[in-house]
């Protein structure tokens, strides 16, 4: 078996960038707007770009054209690192990646362009930016088996970089001899093309998780008014009724709906009534407590969850909401227009003797007689309401 040698193991690295291009651009178009695969992708086209002229430029002895492969390989890194900023929500740090390019740039002309002062500007280059990388990954992003792997993947780097930069130095004041840097330089490449596997494929699994929580958020929301739809309401009622039953908690729900929603959005048109169930949600959002839930439900349903509040509470927030939209009119271009809504409650304590029942089917009896008695107005469930609905207790 032939020995491994720099042009090969430059090929190795190529090989792993085309790879990572690949990667990203097919992240890039199957999302547009998730910015970090963009600069992922320029990050992949610079690595190659860079190998490439660094390895070929390097081998004919061309100091000026290596130069620029030597920048365009840790530009490589610190876009990579941008990219992996943006992911976890923190600036971008241009501003850093700039302050290392150039200090890179101005050790390479201290040095005259000299072999040893642009591989000494290319490792150190490469070992601060993967401390960056994997500070940033260990810090904001710790959880997950993919930022588990992009770590591993820099601390990969960091220790093939910390090698090959102290054995050049070494070399440099006469302490090593330049096959023993040789040496060394070719297995720790070994070590980085390794670091770079799991960096990609760390940083891609970061992505694909990031997607499907993604995915799964927007699977629990309606599209319309950013609110969570039934699905998700469901599942958290059910929650709140596990609570109540184990540790004997209350919770209350509103069942709200917008008055002659129909009428009114064939009237006016469907994009009006979209104006204006985006109306409610944003008046109800305002009035709600942090622990409170408010979902659409259904075309013009929205319900309201309170866990641990009392019937009280859920009928003072009931009330403010009638106020609020009939305080609020809805402006559209033809003027202003008011709305009203019917809201019907239920709360856990009213529930007791009758565990088997659907809570919300008792706040729409409650909103059944809010609605029988003249709509813009509440109503509190009650079993004497169960006559009037047709029901038998």
């Amino acid at each position: 078996m032939p020995d491994l040698d720099l042009p090969t193991l430059h090929a190795v690295m190529l090989v792993i960038s085309v790879a990572s291009c690949a990667i990203w651009t097919a992240l890039r178009l199957s999302h547009p707007d998730f910015i970090p695969a963009r600069l992922l992708l320029i990050s992949g086209l610079s690595s190659f770009s860079g190998t490439t002229l660094y390895g070929i430029t390097m081998a004919k002895g061309l100091p000026t054209p290596a130069a620029i492969g030597a920048l365009a390989i840790v530009g490589s890194v610190l876009l990579m690192w941008v990219g992996i900023r943006r992911f976890c929500g923190l600036s971008a740090g241009w501003t850093v990646a700039g302050i290392i390019l150039a200090a890179m740039a101005t050790l390479i002309a201290l040095s005259g362009n000299s072999s040893d002062g642009r591989d000494t500007a290319l490792f150190a280059g490469q070992l601060i930016t993967h401390c960056l990388i994997a500070f940033d990954l260990f810090r904001h992003n710790r959880r997950g088996f993919g930022s588990g792997l992009a770590a591993s993947g820099a601390i990969a780097n960091i220790i093939a970089n910390s090698l090959t930069l102290g054995f050049s130095l070494l070399y440099v004041f006469g302490s090593v001899s330049a096959s023993t840097k040789a040496m060394v330089r070719t297995d720790s490449m070994l070590l980085v093309a390794l670091g770079a596997i799991l960096t990609i494929f760390g940083i891609a699994l970061m992505a694909i998780d990031r997607l499907l929580l993604e995915l799964e958020d927007r699977a629990g929301h309606d599209e319309l008014t950013g609110l969570p739809n039934r699905r998700q309401f469901v599942e958290q009622l059910d929650r709140a009724k596990t609570q109540s039953r184990l540790r004997g908690t209350d919770f209350s729900i509103l069942l709200i709906d917008i008055d002659h929603f129909k009428q009114w959005n064939d009237g006016f048109g469907h994009l009006t009534g979209d104006m204006a169930l985006k109306h409610f949600a944003r008046i109800a959002s305002k009035a709600l407590a942090p622990d409170d839930l408010l979902a659409r439900t259904g075309g013009d349903e929205f319900c309201v969850l309170m866990p641990g509040s009392s019937l009280d509470k859920a009928a003072k927030l009931a009330e403010q909401l009638v106020r609020s939209m009939g305080e609020t009119p809805l402006c559209l271009e033809s003027g202003a227009v008011t709305l009203t809504i019917s809201i019907g409650i239920a709360a856990s304590n009213r529930l007791a003797r009758k565990q088997k029942e659907d809570p919300l089917a008792l706040a729409d009896i409650a909103l059944y007689s809010a609605k029988k008695d003249g709509r813009n107005r509440f109503c509190v469930y009650s079993p004497d309401l169960d006559a009037a609905f047709g029901r038998q207790v």
